[in-house]
């Protein structure tokens, strides 16, 4: 699970970087006053975050397949994580991201168990409708 635990790890490098770059970028937009196109960085910004724990979770889905929502796996990658961003001075940002790529990969594994298992429409037949009048 130190594989999940780098892969996580490694996203929020990536995603920490861009973030840096394009603030750089904006800042010259804004003494440039480039209006526009410092908000389109502030869209970029924003965007950014979602965008690379999506990246993340994709990549995570693929190595775990089957043991993506297995509580004892997440507590395995969780552990391993702590020992990879204990002494970074944004360790806090680096948990951040491993709560919402985690949350991420639950919910989608949740929602696949639930579309997997639910039946389609035409294998129950449809109840019949009360009638507006009883007389």
């Amino acid at each position: 699970m130190k594989s999940c635990a780098s892969l996580i790890a490694e996203h929020f490098r990536l995603y920490n970087e861009e973030f840096g770059r394009i603030t750089r970028r904006a800042a010259a937009h804004f003494l440039n006053e480039a209006w526009h196109t410092a908000q389109l960085d502030a869209v970029e910004r924003i965007e950014l975050y979602e965008n690379r724990v999506s990246r993340c979770v994709a990549l995570l889905g693929e190595k775990l397949q089957g043991d993506r929502s297995d509580a004892a796996v997440w507590i395995e990658i969780k552990r391993a994580y702590e020992m990879l961003v204990a002494r970074r001075p944004d360790g806090d940002f680096y948990n951040t991201f491993f709560n919402s790529v985690t949350r991420d990969c639950l919910v989608r594994s949740a929602s696949i168990a639930k579309s997997s298992s639910a039946k389609p429409a035409s294998a129950e037949p449809a109840a019949p409708c009360p009638s507006a009048s009883t007389g």
